[in-house]
């Protein structure tokens, strides 16, 4: 079986003793989940793959075109990609190409979804069938807006809304529409008992309030797609109305347009939404719970919180300080797949199940773009794209890691420069066993910047399947005693593995297998500073490893 390896440690040495870094890796901790990061800068052409070391693994150019924000690299080894195509619609985050690549950047499939009324923009998602979800903008002119009972005072002009489009791709450039939603056959309205979809707003959570919003063209403003295969259920994130939303993807076409049919029997109409309920009648301002949010997601299966929700949440013009954070919530789902709610009330949880904030809060703050993903080993993956960081943060709020991309508004940057308006919408981790990465050439080249540091960044460790703990029970470690030693309680009944390793990843000792109830490691030969202490049952497929430190004599 081949060994990769899993435990870091890290260093940078500067060649200029007076040189301040700028960009690339930052920080590489000990819980940091092994594996490689894709990502796409805006301000460019390149889709990057790199290891935890910041080093390429490989990139893509595909068509040259700016990413039209999001890339996925599936478990076939192709890499989806948006592309930005001009047509009638302006506004961030437009699209129009999407295209599947080899590893090698080779083309495997185009097409453009884009016309006069309609334009792919943002998110897409791969499904478990090979077919790909978009979001489109669509556009309606005032006549449309009126009769279907928008307030004529918001809209002297059009509005678009928005659409879900599902293709299955054919050959290198065709594909069959396969199904779709609009959001335009889900509407009520109390302004006009004259005009289509009147009703009382409170009465129908399940239908969006034409009359809710800015008075602005792109009304709604999707920017996140997902897809739950167990539940056969949509996820969307709506920044402009403060929402997300679940809908059936079990539907027909025809029961998408409709009030009834699916497996929830509720054809094309909300299930689930959750973060401003005033939308819908049921709230205030007070109760606004996100603010111009992104890249909500379902929690996959495996990692800890699975099935959760898992939410970037700008921090948008909410009241006070500007600052944003990663929410996760619980949806009160039941037992038939639909979700819960109580009449006159808004959709549960009132509180959050897990947060992060950043320590100073406003030292994360990012009101556009920007995503998160949990990872298989409790961590989470944020992506900054004000700052153009990507930070991996533990369960309880440490920092694991941090690289900050080396590409601004110019290009590709010098190390040691200034990194001038860097974009980034999200970025995601995939582990050392992913499936795309069997048979695949990974070996590391230079780091992206130009004129990188020189670097002592190490990564090796354990094997693949290998699980990281935060504890590991019966086994306690205790930190240096007056006369430089460790002291290590072994009450598993059975042999351990114990190697210690400084900041540089050198082994300052010989590895030890042991099943004694309680031993001692000698440190007094250790220079003062961190060290970490790895702990491995052998024979068993977990391992942790903490932190420590020497200070003193």
């Amino acid at each position: 079986m081949r060994e990769i390896y899993l435990l870091f440690l890290f260093s940078v040495v500067s060649q200029f003793s007076n040189a301040q870094q700028t960009v690339g890796l930052f920080e590489y901790d000990s819980l940091t989940y092994e594996g490689y990061t894709l990502f796409a800068p805006k301000n460019g052409t390149v889709t990057y793959l790199i290891d935890n070391c910041g080093k390429v693994v490989n990139t893509w150019l595909g068509d040259g075109t700016p990413p039209a924000e999001s890339v996925y690299l599936l478990e076939n080894g192709k890499l989806l990609k948006t592309g930005e195509v001009d047509g009638s619609f302006n506004a961030g985050g437009v699209g129009g190409s999407i295209s599947l690549f080899d590893w090698n950047g080779g083309y495997h499939w185009t097409y453009e979804y884009f016309g006069e009324d309609y334009h792919q923009h943002h998110d897409i998602e791969s499904l478990p069938n090979g077919n790909i979800l978009l979001i489109a903008w669509e556009r309606k002119n005032i006549d449309e807006i009126l009769v279907e009972g928008r307030n004529p005072s918001l809209s002297s002009g059009e509005v678009w809304s928005e659409k879900i489009v599902e293709l299955k791709p054919l050959g290198s450039n065709e594909v069959e529409i396969v199904w779709e939603w609009h959001f335009w056959d889900h509407l009520v309205q109390n302004f006009d008992s004259a005009k289509n979809n009147f009703g009382v707003v409170a009465n129908h959570p399940e239908l969006l309030n034409i009359n809710f919003g800015a008075e602005e063209k792109d009304w709604i403003h999707f920017n996140g797609i997902d897809y739950n295969e167990d539940l056969d259920q949509i996820l969307l994130t709506s920044r402009n109305m403060s929402e997300i939303y679940i809908i059936d993807h079990s539907t027909s076409t025809a029961e998408a347009a409709s009030h009834s049919g699916g497996n929830s029997g509720k054809g094309g109409d909300i299930l689930y939404r959750w973060g401003n309920p005033q939308v819908y009648n049921r709230g205030t301002d007070m109760d606004k719970k996100l603010f111009g949010p992104h890249n909500a997601t379902w929690i996959p299966e495996g990692s800890p919180d699975e099935n959760k929700i898992m939410i970037f949440n700008n921090g948008y013009k909410q009241p006070g300080i500007d600052y944003s954070s990663v929410d996760v919530i619980i949806p009160p789902l039941e037992t038939d797949n639909t979700y819960s709610i109580f009449a006159s009330e808004s959709f549960k949880p009132l509180d959050l199940f897990w947060t992060y904030e950043a320590d100073p809060v406003e030292s994360l703050a990012s009101p556009t773009r920007s995503g998160a993903q949990r990872l298989p080993n409790g961590n989470t993956l944020i992506a900054d794209s004000k700052g153009g960081n990507i930070y991996e943060v533990t369960y309880d709020g440490d920092l694991a890691w941090h690289y900050r991309i080396p590409v601004g508004a110019f290009g590709v940057v010098n190390q040691g420069d200034a990194l001038i308006k860097p974009d980034l919408f999200r970025a995601t981790r995939y582990g050392l066993d992913y499936p795309a990465f069997v048979g695949k050439d990974l070996t590391t080249g230079d780091p992206i910047e130009l004129n990188p540091y020189a670097s002592d960044c190490n990564i090796f460790g354990m094997p693949v399947g290998t699980k990281q703990l935060r504890t590991l029970e019966d086994v306690e470690i205790f930190e240096f005693s007056n006369r430089g030693y460790i002291v290590i309680k072994n009450k598993t009944k059975k042999e351990i593995e114990v190697e210690v390793f400084d900041l540089m990843g050198r082994n300052v000792g010989e590895t030890i297998f042991s099943s004694q109830g309680e031993f001692e490691l000698s440190a007094s030969d250790w220079k003062n500073g961190f060290y970490f202490v790895r702990v491995h049952v052998v024979g068993e497929n977990e391992f942790f490893v903490k932190k420590i430190v020497k200070s003193g004599n």
